[in-house]
């Protein structure tokens, strides 16, 4: 479930799903790029601000509401749309002249994470984490993760991080440039929320829009190959026997078993 308030210039948009840890199914993921989306012709917003309900951002695609998509016969289109209809809340993100913020006030898990990257501005709370747990499931990162920690950290970084499932506590995140700010407990991420927000609105809108669309253009020009290329590759990854074992081990709470497959 999505929830959406509107303030003083300022969309809210937040995750609530708390029971399942802010998980989001395909549905979610759609209301929230609209949500992006439809603040950029509005007059009356000037920032979206994206959170989460409680104590965890978001875990990711909710894996026990797609449980039945799995098991179908057209697996291959429906993570192709899956795909599509994520990435579509990193498009919003890159697309929207108005300024994305990120209120990150717990952990941010599998395509979690990789929304955040994408916000404009990002602060955590303390004791936040994100984790790329594609690998672990057999799967590819699929919110363009790929791109962003590559140009951001490196490739040595991202790849050992994306390849192994490695955690980034919210310390090592700043240290990294994946955030921008860490706040030590909820009142103080509440109050530099309210600082970066006063901050933007002092701000030439017109000027920083036109900033980030160049930054945007020059070093992730090529977004849309990769979006392409991830559809196929991700789609071919959802019939092998990894993808099966790291869904099966999921739902048995068990650590993955994975064979060596030929190349």
């Amino acid at each position: 479930m999505i929830k959406i308030e509107i303030k003083d210039g300022i969309k809210w948009i937040v995750i609530s799903n708390p029971a399942r840890k802010n998980a989001i199914t395909t549905f979610d993921a759609k209301m929230i790029s609209k949500e992006i989306f439809s603040s950029i012709s509005d007059p009356n917003i000037d920032i979206v601000v994206i959170s989460g309900e409680g104590d965890f951002f978001c875990s990711g695609l909710d894996l026990v509401a797609s449980k039945e998509d799995l098991s179908r016969e057209d697996i291959q289109d429906i993570f192709e749309w899956h795909v599509e209809e994520f990435v579509s809340i990193i498009r919003a993100c890159v697309e929207s002249p108005k300024l994305v913020i990120g209120r990150i006030n717990g952990p941010a898990v599998g395509f979690g994470a990789e929304m955040v990257y994408w916000f404009d501005y990002k602060i955590a709370i303390k004791n936040a984490y994100f984790y790329e747990v594609f690998s672990k499931r057999g799967l590819i990162p699929d919110g363009c993760g790929i791109p962003f920690l590559g140009e951001t950290i490196g490739i040595s970084q991202a790849s050992s991080i994306l390849s192994f499932g490695e955690k980034i506590e919210a310390k090592k995140a700043l240290e990294l440039g994946i955030i921008n700010e860490v706040a030590e407990n909820e009142k103080e991420l509440d109050e530099k929320t309210n600082q970066i927000i006063e901050k933007i609105r002092k701000s030439p809108s017109g000027a920083i829009s036109k900033i980030k669309r160049l930054i945007i253009d020059s070093v992730f020009h090529n977004l849309e190959n990769h979006i392409r290329r991830l559809r196929v590759l991700q789609a071919k990854q959802v019939l092998s026997e990894e993808f099966v074992e790291g869904i099966t081990s999921f739902f048995q709470k068990k650590e993955p078993s994975y064979k060596k497959i030929k190349f």
